[in-house]
C-alpha cells in the first residue's frame, strides 16, 4: 500500500454504517473524529486515502438539536488534508435511516438559499457549485477527482445527481464510497445504473463497497462486498468476488481489457447471503457456543435451514428436534428422521401433544381452533429454547416471508 498513489476505503468504514443510537453516543463520535486524524498521519508515509467517516460541524445544530454529524468521504495526502464531502442523497427506507442522524449535501445547500433568500441578495448558488473535484497529485501526474457516497449513484428517482455536477465540473475519475447491503438482484441494477450515469460523463468509475456483516441489534444486515471498477463506457475492467476481504491493488491504463463476467445467478446470490449471514453472526458468538439446534418438521422450510446450517458450521454443530402433535403424518416425520440422517446431523424426537393438551386444558382452549394451533408453535419453541440452553446452542426459527407479511 505504501508504492500505491491512491487508497480507497468503503463509506462510514471506521464506525460501521448500520450502528442505530450509536450515533447519538458522544463518547463513540468522539473516538471516530480521533480515528480520523489517526489515518491523516498515516498517509505521511507518501500515499493518498479516502475513507467513509463521521464528521461533526461545531458550529452548527443538527435537526435533532445536538452538534451538526455528517456522513462524510474524506481525503489526506501525504499527512495533510485535501478535504472532504457529505453524502447527497439520503436513504430513508427499509434499514436506512440517514436522515434522522446526518445533515447531507442538499440540506447545507436548501439551508443557505434560505439564507440568501431572507437577506434579499440575489441569488446565483446551485446546487452543482458544492461538487468540486479535487485534484491530487500522483505519480503520473495531477489527477481531478470526483466523490459520492453510495445512495448519490442510485439519483434515478431524485432530483439530483452529484456524479453529472462533478463531471461538469471538472472531474477525471468517479469513486464511490459505499455500505451497500446486499439485495435481491441488486448488482445487476447497479451495472445498470452505472451505465447510465456514464452514458454521456465518459470517465471511470470506482465502486468501493462494505463486506461482511452489520448487527444492529434487530436486523442483521449483509454486504457483499463485490467492489467494481468500470471504464468510461460502464464496461467492468476489475472486480472483487463477492464476500472476499482483503487489499486489491489495480493500476490503472488506458486500455485495460474488458473483464469477462459469468451471467448474474440469483439463486447462488442469495445462498452466498445466506451463507455470510450464519457465519459471521456465530464467529460474534464464543466458541463454544457455535451450535445451532433446529426445528425439523419434514417440510422444506427447516429442511433449507438445516443444510444452510451445516454447510456454513458443519454436521457437528447442528442437531435437529422432532416435536410431532396427533395432527402429524408419519410421512412428515419420517422425512424429518431420513434428512437428518443424509446430513449426519444429531437427531431428537420430542412429542408434544401431552403438553399441549396439559395447557389447552388449563386455559379454556378447546382444540381444532386458531388458539389451540398457536399453542402448539410456541410449546415447540419452548422445547427448542430449553434444550439450546442443554445443549450450549443458539436455536434457529424457520419461516418463509408468506408467514410474515
Amino acid at each position: 500500500a505504501h508504492s500505491s498513489d491512491l487508497i480507497v476505503f468503503p463509506e462510514m468504514c471506521v464506525t460501521g454504517y448500520i450502528v442505530g443510537d450509536l450515533y447519538d453516543d458522544d463518547c463513540f463520535i468522539r473516538d471516530a473524529q480521533r480515528c480520523n486524524e489517526q489515518i491523516r498521519v498515516a498517509t505521511k508515509v507518501g500515499t493518498t486515502a479516502i475513507w467513509g467517516n463521521i464528521t461533526l460541524d461545531m458550529k452548527n445544530k443538527g435537526e435533532n438539536g445536538r452538534l451538526r454529524k455528517s456522513n462524510t468521504a474524506l481525503i489526506a495526502q501525504n499527512g495533510k488534508w485535501i478535504g472532504y464531502i457529505y453524502k447527497t442523497l439520503q436513504p430513508n427506507y427499509r434499514i436506512f435511516d440517514d436522515d434522522r442522524h446526518f445533515y447531507s449535501t442538499r440540506k447545507v445547500f436548501e439551508e443557505e438559499l434560505q439564507n440568501i433568500s431572507l437577506e434579499n441578495e440575489l441569488n446565483s448558488l446551485t446546487i452543482q457549485d458544492y461538487f468540486l473535484p479535487f485534484e491530487l497529485q500522483t505519480k503520473i501526474g495531477n489527477i481531478k477527482l470526483g466523490i459520492i457516497l453510495c445512495e448519490d449513484m442510485w439519483c434515478e428517482d431524485y432530483a439530483y445527481n452529484p456524479t453529472k455536477y462533478l463531471v461538469d465540473n471538472g472531474a477525471e475519475l468517479i469513486i464511490n464510497l459505499s455500505a451497500s447491503p446486499w439485495s435481491w438482484q441488486k448488482n445487476r441494477k447497479r451495472h445498470e445504473i452505472v451505465k447510465n450515469l456514464l452514458f454521456t460523463s465518459k470517465v471511470p468509475f470506482v465502486y468501493v463497497n462494505n463486506t461482511n456483516i452489520q448487527n444492529t441489534g434487530k436486523n442483521i444486515v449483509v454486504f457483499d462486498g463485490s467492489s467494481t471498477v468500470y471504464n468510461p463506457e460502464g464496461d467492468i475492467i476489475f472486480a472483487i468476488p463477492a464476500y472476499e476481504e482483503g487489499t486489491r491493488e489495480l493500476t490503472f491504463t488506458a486500455d485495460m481489457p474488458i473483464v469477462l463476467t459469468s451471467p448474474p445467478n440469483d439463486t447462488k446470490e442469495l445462498y452466498q447471503a445466506l451463507s455470510c449471514a450464519i457465519r459471521e453472526y456465530f464467529k460474534t458468538l464464543p466458541p463454544t457456543r457455535r451450535k445451532v439446534v433446529v426445528g425439523a418438521s419434514g417440510g422444506i422450510d427447516s429442511a433449507l435451514t438445516l443444510a444452510l446450517y451445516v454447510d456454513v458450521l458443519g454436521k457437528e454443530n447442528v442437531i435437529a428436534i422432532n416435536m410431532p402433535s396427533r395432527f402429524n403424518s408419519e410421512v412428515t416425520k419420517s422425512i424429518a428422521e431420513e434428512l437428518a440422517k443424509n446430513l449426519g446431523i444429531n437427531y431428537e424426537v420430542r412429542p408434544i401433544q401431552e403438553i399441549v393438551d396439559l395447557i389447552a386444558a388449563k386455559t379454556g382452549v378447546e382444540a381444532n381452533t386458531a388458539n389451540y394451533e398457536n399453542i402448539q408453535a410456541r410449546t415447540r419453541m419452548e422445547i427448542l429454547a430449553t434444550r439450546s440452553r442443554v445443549f450450549g446452542a443458539v436455536f434457529s426459527s424457520n419461516w418463509n416471508k408468506v408467514e410474515v407479511t
